[in-house]
């Protein structure tokens, strides 16, 4: 899943050496995993209240 960037930094150690950017790509990134395991983990929720499994 490596897509390069629209400013077309894909390596952003071999373009320009700052941590910085690599560092707010990773943040990026853990969000963007984040966001799909929190929106999987409501859907799955959703499915099991309306199947009736789990009562809160």
């Amino acid at each position: 899943m490596a897509s390069v960037r629209p400013d077309g930094t894909f390596g952003a150690r071999s373009t320009r050496s700052s941590s910085q950017e690599e560092i707010v790509n990773g943040g990026s990134m853990v969000k963007l995993v984040w966001g799909i395991a929190t929106l999987i983990s409501l859907l799955v929720v959703l499915v099991l209240l309306m199947t009736g499994n789990v009562s809160l």
